[in-house]
């Protein structure tokens, strides 16, 4: 078949070549920015993923660290219940006349409280007031025979 090509066929035909180039240019640049966001958010993911992996690895050391802890207050808490403890001065700590703990030392008796919110310098010898009145107060006594730390 013979076809004849005109002037205005050739306008057409170019204008359309023309309209298809500019259309491989639009998508050719949406697909760049596409591309572009990808790599953004795999840089992201990346970094997001490495830091996740250094937060567990902390945290495996903290649960070890605990863990160690945890097992040596076991044996610490096991040797204490297997020491007699007749005739052992241990300081009685109330709090507002009810007792709140009992520890071996004074020095022990004052860090817990400390730890609860009591001024570690304010620790004044007893006073005539009655025990409820008083914030905090230290009692010191000798534990006698047949009694037992666990209930």
């Amino acid at each position: 078949m013979i076809r004849i090509a005109t002037v205005g066929l050739l306008r057409r035909l170019r204008a359309d070549a023309d309209g298809a180039r500019a259309h491989a240019r639009e998508t050719r640049g949406q697909a760049d920015a596409a591309f572009g966001e990808y790599v953004r958010q795999v840089w992201e993911l990346t970094a997001r993923a490495e830091s996740a992996e250094s937060d567990a690895s902390i945290l495996r050391e903290q649960v070890g660290e605990i863990e160690a802890a945890l097992k040596q207050a076991h044996t610490d808490l096991a040797a204490a219940e297997a020491a007699p403890l007749a005739g052992r001065s241990v300081v009685l700590l109330l709090h507002f006349g009810e007792v709140h703990s009992v520890h071996a030392s004074v020095h022990d008796a004052e860090e817990h409280a400390a730890a609860h919110g009591a001024d570690p310098s304010g620790w004044v010898p007893v006073s005539a007031r009655p025990a409820h009145q008083v914030t905090w107060r230290m009692l010191g006594t000798t534990v006698s025979g047949g009694e037992s730390c666990t209930p």
